[in-house]
């Protein structure tokens, strides 16, 4: 999560070699960073393992998966649910009840923005600023959908005054390059 706060050039300066998109009329400065992980975090050779065993892959499948899996370069994964994680019980996956659209939204629409809210404070602290001094909220996501967008929940969960401007989009795999979006929706 990128916390991108409106700015003139004179006050960004002050705040020493940051990025700084500029436009005709105003200045983007990214004044803080910050990342959030979900809590429940588990290593991609377990979850191939995982993999195989829970849905009985033959041999010569199994060994596909362990393969992709071990050259996707990708070292640990994690999720708010505890589905995946040895020893867990499931949460949705996997449970006595089926899971639908309907049930993975409504945990994206609970977790996302706290999650995010919890990027947001991070960059607020980064940057040294309080909640009351940001003018614009710009999110992004990939992961799922909700009405009204994200960015809502996290303007109420960070106390963000209703005058902060907000964007709100969904990444697809035709749109991954959204940070020109954000750019100039920013500025």
């Amino acid at each position: 999560m990128r916390l991108l706060a409106s700015s003139s050039f004179a006050q960004a300066s002050k705040f020493g070699d940051r990025s700084v998109m500029r436009s005709s009329d105003q200045t983007a400065v990214i004044l803080g960073l910050s990342t959030a992980s979900p809590d429940h975090r588990v290593a991609q050779i377990d979850l191939a393992k995982w993999f195989c065993e829970y849905f009985e892959y033959p041999a010569r499948l199994a060994r596909f998966v362990h393969r992709l899996h071990e050259r996707s370069g990708v070292e640990f994964r994690q999720s708010v649910l505890p589905d995946f994680t040895p020893g867990a019980d499931p949460r949705l996956f996997f449970s006595d009840r089926s899971c639908g659209i309907k049930d993975r939204m409504e945990v994206y629409r609970t977790e996302a923005p706290v999650l995010a809210a919890r990027a947001c404070r991070g960059a607020l602290e980064e940057a040294d600023l309080a909640a009351s001094e940001v003018t614009h909220l710009i999110v992004v996501t990939s992961t799922g959908f909700m009405t009204p967008g994200p960015d809502v929940a996290i303007a109420e969960l960070l106390g963000l005054d209703d005058t902060v401007a907000r964007a709100s989009d969904h990444l697809d795999a035709r749109r991954c390059g959204r940070s020109s979006w954000v750019g100039r929706v920013a500025s």
